[in-house]
């Protein structure tokens, strides 16, 4: 407790010590450049404290950088992801901890209304590189790059100086002149919610005891779909899950008359529980093969359950991203391996929204119009 309290006022004196964006040698500025483009509207957004620099999330999410962003207004955490790495910043207790649970010291920050992120940190985890030019009479500038650079830091300089002195005339010409970013939007106080819009939630292959303390700690549900070798590696599992009430169907691997036959014989075997209700990473043709043989086919409006290759990314953050403003029921199929931190982000973002989340039944399949 006593750790915890100590990093919540480390991150309110960083707040508070956190000094103005502009350079503290008279009037010069700071500058940020992101490969070879030096945005205009990013013109003093560079915090510095201690010699860490921080930046607006929005610099590593609007300008080709290849990050998604999203923030949790409930748990009050900033969330950066790739399709192979995500990053998590715990505004209220200073934690920062990656996808694998491993946890780094640099901490985030809310200053007017926006997350700031330090530099060094985003950079080093997601594979960038950054550097600070000394620059000119005109200001400094704070340079991410990727391995799309071709100048050198001192090519760079020389080849920006006319624009660092453009945006230096503009800048105290008229400090109204510069635009705001062209940002993600940021966290909204009263998020839109979808009270009474349902997501049939589907997981591919056997859940473990985090994922299932994830779902009880929301009051969520959900359908796990499960193969012959699933059920033969742990018919204790199989009975426990539906002694438990959760919903159990069958994922269909290549041939879903077959893979039903076997799996249903075995399901029934173990937990004496019978289901029609399959799913798979096939698509149109799977489908109408499995109704041909009377299946009740669950089709998944997002699926981060593809066969050879797990789109955890996909499932954390862009879901939610693709979900946005839509309006009705949406089904989600998932798979049980995704990472714990990940997986947790996606049902928060379900819960603080509103919806009714439950698995999957028979009469859930029926095709829409």
């Amino acid at each position: 407790m006593r750790r915890k309290i100590a990093i919540v006022l480390s991150a309110a004196l960083l707040l508070a010590l956190l000094p103005a964006a502009s350079d503290a040698e008279g009037d010069r500025l700071g500058f940020i450049a992101i490969n070879e483009t030096m945005p205009q509207e990013l013109v003093n957004c560079v915090s510095v404290y201690g010699g860490v620099n921080y930046v607006p999330y929005y610099v590593f999410t609007g300008y080709g950088l290849g990050l998604s962003y999203s923030y949790f207004l409930s748990a009050a955490t900033a969330y950066f992801s790739t399709a192979e790495k995500q990053l998590f910043f715990d505004l209220n207790s200073g934690d920062t901890y990656d996808g694998n649970d491993n946890h780094y010291a640099a901490s985030a920050v809310m200053q007017g209304g926006t997350v700031y992120v330090p530099v060094g940190l985003m950079c080093r985890y997601f594979g960038m590189s950054y550097s600070v030019i000394a620059g000119n009479e005109y200001g400094s500038i704070l340079r991410i790059t990727t391995n799309a650079v071709v100048l050198g830091d001192t090519e760079f300089l020389r080849a920006a100086r006319s624009l660092m002195r453009s945006y230096y005339q503009s800048y105290h010409a008229a400090a109204s002149a510069a635009s705001p970013p062209p940002q993600e939007p940021k966290p909204s106080e009263t998020p839109r919610t979808h009270e009474g819009d349902r997501v049939l939630l589907g997981f591919a292959g056997m859940p473990g005891d985090e994922l299932l303390s994830q779902l009880d700690r929301l009051g969520f549900s959900a359908c796990f779909f499960l193969t012959a070798e699933d059920i033969r590696q742990d018919p204790d599992r199989v009975r426990f899950l539906a002694g438990e009430g959760w919903g159990l169907g069958v994922w269909c691997a290549s041939d879903p008359a077959a893979d039903w036959e076997s799996t249903d014989t075995l399901l029934f075997e173990a937990a004496r529980v019978r289901s029609i209700l399959a799913a798979s990473p096939g698509g149109a043709e799977a489908r109408d093969g499995a109704e041909a043989t009377g299946l009740a086919w669950f089709s998944a409006d997002y699926s981060a359950a593809a066969e050879d290759s797990l789109y955890y990314g996909y499932a954390s953050s862009a879901i939610p991203d693709a979900i946005g403003d839509a309006v009705g029921d949406i089904s989600l199929l998932l798979d049980c391996n995704i990472p714990g931190q990940a997986l947790s982000s996606l049902l928060d973002f379900l819960s603080e929204r509103r919806y009714n989340v439950s698995g999957p039944c028979e009469t859930d399949t029926i095709r829409r119009p």
